[in-house]
């Protein structure tokens, strides 16, 4: 299977198309983007977006830990998925959660790449901590009204659907009265989109307002006010997605070889550095296995996405770190040989990875939580 992707990738994917390590397919120009998106079609036309989906959903029902290795070689290559809040996220959800009708409504369209969805969760006073979230949806006959504001929203800007979190519960506190709703964004009175543009000078989250906007009843994803325990396992998906230690593992072996390039050369104690990366990425690597391997037999325990994550995002700072101390003030201007991407790209989207998918703070919470039995006081 591996010898069979990797020949189809030398053949489709050119080596200049490939993109800073944490830059996703949506961040990216308007010209690329459409390259990428395209690209991502073909890839799921082929059969190798989502082999562990059930072949009655258009997967090959293949394993978690085949699916591991298909992404590994994707993320090893810098090649951005296309809605990936769709593919990793939200469709294990549906797959999980979702009534018969959504199924048959959404799977299809994220197995193609046809419908962008983006992730509706932080909001302007609810961040990592979302059980403080404070976005509502009131029943009103066959449909809920929508009112607060989502922000941080990262893919939104290229997507058409979004998976919200809101409080359902009429004056509910915590994870109590949360439920989630699939909303068109494209086609929803009373919502609002406001792009926001990153140091690195593209668009890469956007803020969404919800003023009166409805969304049928049949929208929601599991039963009203008990949206927590669907939105736990989405997070759990995002937290411990499995082409993170491919990547990171790129962005080591990108390292070593700018060794070469670096103007003052390598110090000994970057060369124990570096020795000691390598030890960290194959630890990540093989903690993404066990994951899989979980998930497989459903035996995931609910600590180890955050641990993963936790351990993958210091990582990847690291990593991103020492490119631009081995460059020094050329960082900026310099240019790998092959792809489109740069070292001082790495280092400013690094600044994200303690953050995406819940602080690195609130990790520290679920594991104490749901390991240790330590609760908040």
């Amino acid at each position: 299977m591996l010898d069979e992707l990797k020949a189809y990738l030398d053949e489709n994917f050119p080596d200049d198309r490939a993109v800073a390590a944490d830059l996703t397919a949506e961040w990216a120009s308007d010209e690329e983007y459409e390259w990428l998106h395209q690209f991502n079609r073909r890839l799921a036309k082929d059969g190798w977006l989502i082999p562990h989906w059930p072949t009655e959903w258009g997967g090959r029902g293949l394993t978690d830990v085949d699916q591991m290795l298909i992404r590994e070689e994707l993320a090893y290559r810098r090649i951005p998925l296309v809605n990936v809040n769709g593919l990793d996220m939200l469709a294990p959800i549906l797959l999980r959660f979702g009534t018969e009708e959504q199924k048959q409504r959404h799977l299809p369209g994220i197995a193609s790449v046809d419908t962008m969805w983006c992730q509706g969760f932080s909001e302007p006073e609810a961040g990592s901590d979302l059980t403080s979230l404070r976005t509502t949806a009131v029943r009103n006959g066959d449909h809920y009204v929508v009112n607060g504001s989502k922000v941080w929203t990262g893919h939104a800007m290229r997507s058409t659907w979004m998976i919200l979190l809101c409080r359902t519960g009429e004056g509910s506190t915590g994870s109590r009265g949360l439920s989630l709703l699939l909303v068109d964004m494209a086609n929803t009175p009373g919502v609002e989109m406001t792009p926001t543009v990153a140091m690195t000078g593209a668009v890469t989250f956007c803020q969404e307002f919800f003023v009166d906007a409805k969304v049928p009843v049949e929208n929601i994803v599991g039963a009203e006010n008990e949206g927590w325990a669907a939105s736990r396992a989405l997070l759990e998906h995002e937290r411990g997605g499995p082409g993170v230690a491919a990547k990171l593992r790129r962005m080591l072996d990108d390292l070593l070889d700018l060794v070469g390039e670096a103007p003052n050369g390598v110090s000994d104690a970057d060369v124990v550095r570096l020795g000691g990366l390598i030890e960290k990425v194959e630890g990540a690597r093989a903690m993404a296995y066990e994951m899989a391997e979980a998930r497989s037999h459903a035996e995931m325990s609910p600590h180890m996405p955050s641990v993963f994550k936790l351990f993958s995002s210091a990582l990847g700072v690291e990593l991103s770190e020492i490119g631009v101390d081995l460059l020094g003030l050329d960082a900026p201007a310099h240019r790998p040989d092959v792809g489109s991407w740069t070292h001082w790209e790495d280092y400013l989207y690094s600044f994200l990875m303690p953050i995406a998918g819940g602080s690195n703070e609130i990790q520290h919470e679920i594991i104490a939580s749901s390991f240790l039995g330590v609760g908040r006081k």
